[in-house]
């Protein structure tokens, strides 16, 4: 094997938006791999009972990529895991989520292949591997501990370049213009220390293989993209000497311009691979999934009660929330909660924030206050947790698709429907989740709902631990209206961007033909796709077919 990969992660990069701006001529080194390379969308997606859904999850993404494999074939589908038993949701956050073992890296290639990576999300430092790797100098969100093989090589770049400021500190409010400033200044200089470092890994290691990542178009997909887009909900101007501009543009400006010198000094041999696990569009999800999923099946299990604002759904929502005298975005809906006493009701949005700490261990709901709460006690899906066993069905903590598990008798502890009557109650949920409105639009918030399991007691471990996935339209959503529950909202949105199931892949490299259409594929394509161009066979079994026919060059797009 001679060939040599340089595989470069573009995480949240969507490209609907990367092709808008290399068609207006804004990001001038990506345009050379649509002149000189191939170029391919790619679309996640996974089967559950014989219809695919698409995925959009960030660690289960690069899990996929790093073990080429789809999470059907893992087991794993989130950082979070469920103990049907308990009702207690694990966090991996910090820890290893996958342990690669049974589904291993694909570029775990023995000893006659070198291999660098660099802050690739979802990967610890493992020995098995030949060559230096390095994991968290920076990063939206590493999913694991900082640290690096062999193990001072982190600190020796931190030493040399310099720290990234950004680090596990991306997660402010978007009503908050101090914050907004900060992001964009940061992040665009955490830019610059990355394309330092992965050039220097270049150039030192010699690596066969390089997989380095860029995640500060992830953070900017999160805060930045109100300013992009004209028709968000909370679209905002920015403006610098009297003129409005992109401060989201400035940042992939900042990734182009890193990537245009990577591309000058990368060997004339070599190939450099670009690619993305998911994209980037208006947040579709942060409310529905975290918010009001979990809100309407606890108004559902308990006709009459509410936790989050509600309305009569025959009259005007409000408008929409674009700020909060709350600093983050579970404090503004946690003082926003409904209340029994209007008085309180009313006040508590106006009490300085010391005074919400008090009524943190209710026996009715699990605070973000609360002593006894985890590292996702932020997330509204928590406060929740303490009536799970009495719910016939309840929205899980997570990040992206709605994700709602059926209290199963016999299956979870205090389970409350009967075996017999899964079925009933699986179409039932789906049915109400199907009749929601959104009141501005009119328009349904869900596309469909779909079951994962065929029977309750399938106890197959590779299933995940929700009984049915929520594929929310493709539209923000701040306020929803059922027939069966009520209004729900409006709430602020926690961030202006949220993930998409479609990712992209381009070449540039000596077999890869000029202007050419790569195969339309999916996320497990990128692996076999990175070793055909090293020209090194899988050493497992890998879910995907390469992207490239066979001697590198392009083939037709499939339609998708």
């Amino acid at each position: 094997m001679t060939n040599k990969v340089i595989a470069i992660g573009l995480d949240g990069t969507d490209p609907l938006l990367l092709e808008k701006w290399v068609g207006e001529g804004s990001l001038p080194n990506f345009a050379k791999f649509f002149e000189q390379g191939g170029y391919t969308r790619l679309k996640n997606s996974v089967e559950f009972l014989g219809e695919n859904v698409g995925i959009s999850a960030t660690e289960p993404s690069w899990v996929a990529f790093s073990s080429g494999c789809l999470p059907g074939t893992t087991g794993y589908w989130d950082i979070t895991t469920f103990d049907p038993e308990t009702y207690q949701i694990d966090s991996t956050v910090k820890t290893r989520p996958y342990d690669f073992e049974e589904c291993p890296a694909f570029f775990d290639l023995g000893p006659d292949v070198k291999v660098c990576t660099f802050d690739l999300p979802v990967w610890v430092p493992s020995e098995k591997i030949n060559g230096p790797q390095v994991m968290g100098w920076g990063g939206h969100f590493s999913a694991g501990e900082r640290q690096s093989h062999p193990k001072n090589l982190l600190k020796d770049l931190q030493d040399r370049f310099g720290e990234c400021n950004v680090f596990d500190k991306d997660h402010g409010a978007i009503w908050d213009a101090k914050y907004m400033d900060w992001i964009e200044t940061e992040l665009k200089a955490s830019i610059g220390k990355r394309g330092n470092i992965m050039r220097h890994l270049l150039k030192e290691e010699a690596p066969d293989l390089f997989i380095g990542v860029f995640p500060e178009g992830h953070s900017a997909g999160h805060d930045l993209l109100m300013y992009t887009q004209d028709d968000h909900p909370v679209h905002a101007d920015k403006k610098m000497d009297g003129k409005r501009y992109d401060p989201m543009l400035t940042v992939y400006q900042a990734i182009d311009a890193e990537i245009g010198k990577i591309l000058d000094e990368k060997p004339e041999d070599a190939t450099l691979m670009l690619f993305s696990v998911h994209g980037m569009d208006e947040n579709h999800s942060d409310v529905l999934t975290m918010a009001f999923l979990p809100e309407l099946m606890y108004r559902y299990s308990f006709p009459g009660k509410a936790v989050l604002p509600a309305g009569d759904i025959t009259t005007a929502p409000g408008p929409v929330i674009k700020s909060s005298r709350r600093g983050s975005w579970p404090a503004a809906l946690w003082t926003e909660r409904e209340d029994s006493n209007p008085l309180m009701r009313m006040l508590r949005p106006w009490l300085p924030g010391r005074f919400l700490k008090k009524d943190g261990d209710s026996e009715e709901l699990q605070s973000p206050y609360s002593r006894n709460s985890s590292q996702l006690n932020w997330m509204p899906a928590t406060w929740y947790q303490q009536q799970w066993p009495k719910m016939k069905a309840f929205g899980l903590p997570t990040f992206w698709e709605g994700r709602i598990r059926i209290n199963v008798k016999g299956r979870d502890g205090d389970g409350v429907v009967d075996v017999e009557d899964y079925d009933a109650v699986c179409k039932e949920v789906s049915d109400v989740i199907l009749r929601l409105k959104d009141p501005r639009s009119g328009q349904p918030i869900a596309h469909r709902v779909l079951r994962t399991r065929r029977t309750a007691l399938d106890n197959d471990p590779k299933l995940p631990d929700f009984d049915l996935i929520v594929d929310w339209n493709d539209r923000a959503v701040d306020v929803m209206d059922s027939p069966d529950v009520g209004r729900i909202g409006p709430v602020p949105f926690m961030r202006s961007g949220s993930h998409r199931p479609r990712g992209l892949a381009m070449a540039i490299g000596p077999s890869i033909a000029a202007g050419s259409e790569l195969r339309y594929g999916s996320i497990v394509d990128l692996a076999p796709s990175v070793l055909s161009l090293l020209g090194a066979a899988p050493r497992s079994k890998l879910d995907g077919e390469s992207l490239f026919v066979e001697g590198g060059t392009s083939a037709t797009r499939k339609a998708g």
